[in-house]
This record gives structure tokens, C-alpha cells and sequence, in this order.
């Protein structure tokens, strides 16, 4: 019994370093040189000559890198990615698992993709504008308003289909929106 304590122990310190000090590997998909496109509107800010993003997509952020924005990945690491955007100006996104509860790799699969993404058909002309600003509005559908301001974060909405979803604008700073029946928003409390 002794024996199998002192064998595991390696493996215990292992996994609760990686839990304590981040969620392992950058994932895969943001290996250095690959072209990548944003699956949701990122919400960022300017850091001295480069755009700087939090993984929490604070929608209260200046500047909106839209949808399908073409980006080169530069580096990543277990907590942190840096991108070329087309107009070469650097753009990097810290992810904070604490926030997101879900791996590193998870959350960049759900945020990026390949390809750029094919934007829904029935999309109105009103959301279609709402999506390029990065902006939400009453009478958006749950699909227009993930395109435009991105998923919250599971810190604040565990379940992208509950009923109102909970957005952090800046730090500390919310607000939700309530979807009626038919999955658009209703209202919107900041």
C-alpha cells in the first residue's frame, strides 16, 4: 500500500501543478505560421503597438476584430496566443481558464476555425450590421448575437442556451440579455 502512496505521488504533484499554474499545451490549432479565422467577434484593446484581448471577450472593449478576420498565429503558449493580424498589426489573447472552464484547446476551437465560417442565411440586415460592429440589440437571434460579441463567459452563463446570458463588459462590469421563446433578445440590462 505504502508502496502504490510513494508511486503516485509524482503523478499527483504533476496534475496539481498543471491545474494550479495552467491547462497544459497550446492547442494544436495555433500552431506557429498557421492561418486561422475569428468563428465570433473579438473584443480588444490597444496595448502599445499591439491589440490586446482577454479570452473572456470583454464586449466592452474599443476595438472590434470582426468575423472571419484572417490571422497568422506567431506563438502560443499554455495561456496565451499571439497573432499577425492582415494589416501585420499584433494582436494577443490571454486565456484565463478560471473564466471560461474549459480547456485552452476547447475554448480555441470554439472561437476559431481553419476556414472562415459561413454566416447563416436568414440573418437580417440589422443583424448582419450588428455582427460586423460587434454589437448586440434587442430582436437579435441567439446565432447573430454569438457571431457578434462571441460565447459569455461559463464564469458568468454556464449554459449558452439558458434563457438570459450574462456578458462581462469590462471587469466587473455586466450585462445580460434575455432571450424570448423563439431565441431572440428581449431585453437587455446593463
Amino acid at each position: 500500500m505504502l508502496r502504490l502512496l510513494v508511486s503516485s505521488l509524482p503523478l499527483l504533484f504533476v496534475s496539481t501543478f498543471a491545474a494550479a499554474f495552467g491547462s497544459g499545451p497550446a492547442p494544436t490549432l495555433f500552431a506557429p505560421g498557421k492561418v486561422v479565422y475569428a468563428k465570433v467577434a473579438i473584443h480588444c484593446e490597444r496595448k502599445g503597438d499591439a491589440m490586446y484581448a482577454y479570452s473572456t471577450n470583454y464586449i466592452g472593449l474599443d476595438t472590434v476584430i470582426p468575423v472571419n478576420a484572417k490571422l497568422t498565429v506567431l506563438s502560443a503558449d499554455d495561456d496565451e496566443v499571439r497573432f499577425a493580424r492582415e494589416n501585420n498589426t499584433p494582436l494577443e489573447i490571454e486565456y484565463v481558464e478560471k473564466h471560461n472552464k474549459v480547456s485552452f484547446s476547447d475554448w480555441a476551437n470554439k472561437n476559431f476555425a481553419e476556414k472562415a465560417v459561413e454566416l447563416p442565411k436568414d440573418l437580417s440586415d440589422k443583424e448582419k450590421k450588428a455582427i460586423e460592429a460587434g454589437r448586440y440589440e434587442v430582436g437579435m437571434s441567439r446565432r447573430a448575437i454569438f457571431l457578434a460579441i462571441g460565447y459569455p463567459p461559463k464564469s458568468l452563463t454556464l449554459d449558452d442556451t439558458d434563457r438570459v446570458l450574462k456578458y462581462a463588459k469590462k471587469r466587473f462590469n455586466n450585462v445580460s440579455l434575455t432571450f424570448d421563446d423563439k431565441d431572440k433578445v428581449i431585453d437587455v440590462k446593463d
